[in-house]
């Protein structure tokens, strides 16, 4: 593993539910089944970010270790036995998406630096 899991990259993985892809207004984006959203620059999508997070159930945020924000992270993610569900390069610090409750391998890559992560998604449950 490279210096990049001492924090070169921050994956804030969560546990919840929903959609998306961010151009527009967190407008989704569906590949395989899967929705996600992708942006957070500028006050405006970071508050509608937050306004969408309690729809996805796996929340990624991605700054360097000096906390500054990243994007264009390429990031793919799998089932632990399967094929993989989706790959997308992040238009900005957020990637939210939503899968099905399961055991999950993330690969998070920056320039040369990357990252693998496993990760168990719950099931979604309303508060």
């Amino acid at each position: 593993m490279s210096r990049f899991h001492k924090g070169a990259l921050l994956a804030l993985l969560a546990c919840m539910v929903h959609v998306g892809h961010a151009q527009t207004p967190l407008s989704p984006v569906v590949r395989n089944g899967i929705s996600y959203i992708t942006g957070g620059v500028g006050k405006t999508e970071v508050e509608a970010f937050r306004s969408a997070a309690s729809r996805y159930n796996l929340r990624m945020t991605f700054a360097s270790k000096t906390g500054s924000y990243l994007a264009e992270v390429d990031v793919s993610i799998w089932p632990v036995t399967g094929q993989r569900l989706m790959r997308v390069s992040t238009d900005g610090p957020f990637l939210f998406v939503r899968v099905p409750p399961g055991s999950y391998r993330i690969e998070v890559h920056l320039r040369s630096q990357s990252k693998r992560l496993s990760w168990a998604v719950r099931p979604f449950t309303c508060a």
